[in-house]
C-alpha cells in the first residue's frame, strides 16, 4: 500500500479536487484506492463527491466503529474515511485517542493499493498535524510546514513509541540542514515522531498534548529548550 499525502500551507488551493481526481485516475487505471478525509474542522469530501455516509472518522476516535467499518462506497470503487465537518471531539482529540485509527491503517493494507489523505490547511488547529507521513517501498516520508519562527532555520526529528504516554521521545536526527523533509527507513513496530525547529541557540516547541499542556523535551534532546513566539 502506497500513501500519499495531499497538503498545503494554505486554503482554497484545491488540494480536495486534487485528492478525488488522482483518486479516479488511479481507480481508472486499475488501483484500489481509499480516500481520507483528514481535514477535522472544514472536512467536505463527502460534500464534493455527493455522499452521506453513515459513519465517519469520529466513531473510530470514539471506539464506537474500526477504521474498516466505517469505510464508505465512492465513485469508480474507491473507499471513502470521511471526517465530518466541525467534529469538536475530534479537533481536541488528543494523541492516545488520534492513535486508535492511526493504529488501523495497516489493516487496509491488503485491499489497497493507493491510500491517499486530503489534509487539512496546516496552519490550522483543525488539523491532524503539521506534519505529514507518506510510505513508499521501504522508506517512510515525512514533510512539515516551515516554522512561524523566522529565526528557526533548521529541525530536529524525535521518535517514540505509539500508544504509551507520548513522552518516550529520543533523539533521532538533530539538524535536517534546514529542509523540510526527511526519509528514513520504515521503522519496526509502531512509532511516532515530532519535528522541532530550532536555531544555533535553543530548539522550541515539540507541541502540546492531549490536554493542551506543552509537551515536554525528548531524551537526549539536541538543544536547550526555549520556546520562541510566532514573527
Amino acid at each position: 500500500m502506497r500513501t500519499i499525502a495531499i497538503t498545503s500551507g494554505k486554503g482554497g488551493v484545491g488540494k480536495t479536487a486534487i485528492a478525488i481526481n488522482l483518486g479516479c485516475a488511479l481507480s481508472e487505471a486499475g488501483k484500489r484506492v481509499v480516500l481520507f478525509d483528514a481535514d477535522l474542522q472544514l472536512a467536505n469530501l463527502d460534500v464534493a463527491l455527493g455522499i452521506a455516509p453513515v459513519y465517519s472518522l469520529q466513531h473510530v476516535v470514539s471506539g464506537e466503529k474500526s477504521l474498516m467499518e466505517v469505510l464508505t462506497s465512492g465513485p469508480m470503487g474507491m473507499r471513502i474515511v470521511t471526517g465530518g465537518s466541525g467534529i469538536t471531539s475530534l479537533m481536541h482529540a488528543g494523541p492516545q485517542r488520534l492513535a486508535k485509527f492511526m493504529s488501523q491503517l495497516d489493516d487496509l493494507a491488503d485491499t489497497t493499493d493507493f491510500l491517499l489523505f486530503d489534509t487539512a490547511v496546516s496552519a490550522d488547529s483543525g488539523s491532524i498535524s503539521g506534519l505529514t507521513l507518506g510510505k513508499s517501498g521501504g522508506l517512510l516520508q515525512l514533510d512539515w510546514v516551515a516554522s512561524c519562527n523566522s529565526n528557526d532555520d533548521d529541525y530536529a526529528i524525535y521518535e517514540g513509541t505509539l500508544g504509551g504516554t507520548f513522552d518516550d521521545h529520543a533523539s533521532k536526527l538533530c539538524s535536517t540542514g534546514g529542509a523540510t523533509s526527511e526519509s528514513f527507513s520504515i521503522p519496526n513496530g509502531n512509532v511516532y515522531f515530532v519535528v522541532v525547529p530550532t536555531n544555533p541557540l535553543r530548539e522550541g516547541s515539540y507541541g502540546r498534548d492531549g490536554n493542551d499542556a506543552e509537551r515536554g523535551p525528548g531524551s537526549g534532546a539536541c538543544a536547550t529548550q526555549a520556546i520562541g513566539v510566532c514573527q
